[in-house]
């Protein structure tokens, strides 16, 4: 979006998030993970203050970086649709640009020691291939 229009993009992060709630790891891990493994979505248990889904009160400590600017028009095929090498070339900008955004404010947010880590999303079957894999089974 923000390369189809221009927009800058803002680098943020939020400390103290993560424990504005209690979740809970173990109750029906079994039957969870099984469930979770089996349709790939996320049942967490967790509750806030009193047991209700209102968050505990914590004191949460927001960054905001520099803008990265994006020229309008820039980094578009012919068609109008974003360039992939131009997308990851702003997303390696976004990237660096949040790990010192936290490395700056981390010690003012009270997380001293914390690491920053990005993980890789596995790489996923296409639809189609999936589906003419499940036809020639059948």
């Amino acid at each position: 979006m923000a390369i189809k229009h221009g927009a800058s993009l803002v680098p943020t992060y939020s400390f103290g998030v993560n424990d504005t709630f209690t979740i809970d790891k173990t109750s029906g891990f079994w039957i969870r993970n099984k469930i979770q493994r089996m349709f790939k979505l996320a049942i967490p248990i967790f509750w806030g203050r009193w047991g209700t889904s209102m968050p505990h009160k914590k004191q949460v400590y927001f960054a905001v970086g520099k803008p990265i600017d994006i020229p309008p028009g820039k980094g578009l095929d012919g068609d109008g649709n974003p360039d992939p090498q131009f997308v990851s070339e702003i997303h390696k900008k976004y990237i660096e640009a949040l790990k010192d955004l936290f490395e700056e404010h981390k010690a003012a947010a009270g997380y001293p020691d914390r690491q920053l880590e990005f993980l890789e999303a596995p790489k996923r079957k296409k639809r189609r291939k999936f589906i003419s894999e499940i036809k020639k089974a059948a």
